[in-house]
């Protein structure tokens, strides 16, 4: 019984030192680093769009409450037609729907490292606005 344990252990022992075994563990801890990194940025990413999403979330919901309330509040003094509440109703959408795509592109081009400069003036200045009405 004794020669089977020796025999077994030097199988072992062989296999232990031999350099495939070392070179395989080596390629094994490697390839564990590199999930546990990438793993580790995955989980850092849907950190970031949790953030971005929730601050969304936030900044929507706080617009979108406080132009309901001055559209309720203008209900309290005037009654519009149903012409005019359609095109408040689709004005407040499109609104909505430009600030998502905005804070969207915003969000990815810092996560992309892209700079994000904000839209050059479109040179209409209203008449009320110019320097000759602030002068009267």
């Amino acid at each position: 019984m004794s020669t089977q344990i020796q025999t077994q252990a030097n199988k072992l022992v062989k296999t232990i030192t031999d350099p495939s075994t070392a070179n395989t563990y080596k390629q094994a801890v490697a390839v564990t680093w590199t999930i546990l990194k990438e793993t580790g940025y995955l989980l850092w990413l849907v950190v970031c769009l949790v953030l971005v999403f929730g601050e969304w979330i936030w900044k929507t919901g706080y617009r979108t409450g406080w132009n309901f309330r001055g559209w309720v509040n203008s209900l309290n003094t005037e009654k519009p037609s149903a012409d005019q509440v359609l095109s408040e109703t689709g004005k407040s959408l499109l609104e909505i729907g430009k600030s998502a795509a905005a804070s969207a592109i915003a969000a990815a081009k810092d996560q992309l490292g892209i700079e994000n400069k904000p839209d050059p003036p479109t040179g209409y200045e209203p008449s009320c606005c110019s320097q000759a009405c602030l002068r009267i």
